[in-house]
């Protein structure tokens, strides 16, 4: 029982806190690795921000210059105090020719600075949606890559340590179905060896798909596999 109390206290302590931090914010992701060091990032009068929680405050770290446009911080992860992982996207503001690049930030302990992904295929443009760590080097990335108007492919990278790869899973809904949009929202992995990630599909009835395009009724589905 003095747990359960404890994690409400928490519960309540975090929404006071969190609301008193800006007026106009949203937060999109948590990752804690105890009590006394949680992170939550989202975006706060119209800035991405990075929040750490130590125990007895909330601190908004430094982060770095980003692409001009919406910025989208959509994960987080953290190893260690000084190893966190952030992922999400930037959209540029010329609809409707919109442009978007992909996202990644690490925490070294001190500050955030901007890193690269994996190589994907030319003319293609990555959007990181979710990242889940088993290790400091077992580190797993979903989202999508967008190869058209509407049209996207699952996305997985995959860190060993030392560099992104790009990760390949069995063939499922949509997904070699050349007017189809695929995504994967989240990832998680356990120690054993296990991933797991979660996403949707659509196919669209159109060949190539145009705004407001008729599809398919949109499909969950979810992915597991061992390495």
């Amino acid at each position: 029982m003095r747990k359960s109390n404890q994690f409400l206290a928490i519960g309540s302590l975090l929404i006071i806190l969190l609301g008193q931090e800006a007026q106009h914010a949203t937060w999109t992701a948590i990752t804690a690795l105890s009590a006394h060091d949680i992170w939550v990032i989202g975006q706060a009068n119209g800035v991405p921000q990075a929040l750490h929680w130590d125990g007895k405050n909330w601190t908004s770290t430094s982060m770095p210059t980003l692409s001009p446009g919406v910025v989208t911080l959509a994960g987080i992860t953290a190893i260690a105090p000084d190893n966190a992982w952030i992922v999400g996207s930037s959209r540029s503001r010329k609809y409707p020719n919109d442009t978007y690049q992909p996202l990644m930030l690490h925490w070294d302990g001190t500050s955030w600075h901007e890193v690269a992904g994996a190589t994907t295929p030319t003319g293609s443009t990555p959007q990181f949606g979710g990242i889940s760590a088993v290790s400091a080097t077992d580190i797993w990335v979903v989202g999508n890559i967008v190869e058209a108007t509407r049209v996207s492919q699952e996305l997985i990278e995959h860190w060993d340590g030392k560099q992104w790869g790009m990760a390949i899973w069995p063939v499922f809904y949509g997904q070699l179905t050349d007017n189809s949009s695929v995504g994967l929202a989240d990832i998680s992995g356990t120690p054993g060896g296990q991933i797991i990630a979660v996403g949707s599909s659509v196919v669209f009835t159109q060949n190539p798909p145009i705004d407001d395009a008729a599809r398919n009724p949109a499909q969950p589905f979810v992915l597991a596999s061992c390495h």
